[in-house]
């Protein structure tokens, strides 16, 4: 796996896991805040309370940081519901 590849994708999980955080603390839902880290690769965002918000706003973050073009196929949470698959997806479409 592609150390600076990984590090680019937590970060910008992180920061929209932040924001969405942000959004549900002004809509007095539960937030669900908190960073994660190299260890949590395999963690499902899902289930960990990612909403389809977040995932549409990361998936256009790492078109724009990566400078690749995802196919509406992969705009499913279910595939891309971990940091190891969305890393995995990006490294494929940036050697393409």
């Amino acid at each position: 796996m592609n150390r600076v590849i990984f590090d680019q994708v937590l970060e910008i999980v992180n920061e929209r896991w932040k924001e969405m955080n942000q959004r549900k603390n002004v809509a007095n839902e539960k937030p669900t805040y908190v960073a994660l880290d190299n260890s949590q690769s395999e963690i499902n965002l899902l289930d960990a309370g990612m909403d389809s918000i977040t995932f549409i706003e990361i998936i256009v973050d790492f078109e724009i940081a990566f400078q690749i073009s995802l196919s509406e196929r992969f705009f499913l949470m279910e595939e891309m519901n971990t940091l190891n698959k969305m890393v995995h997806l990006i490294e494929k479409m940036s050697n393409k």
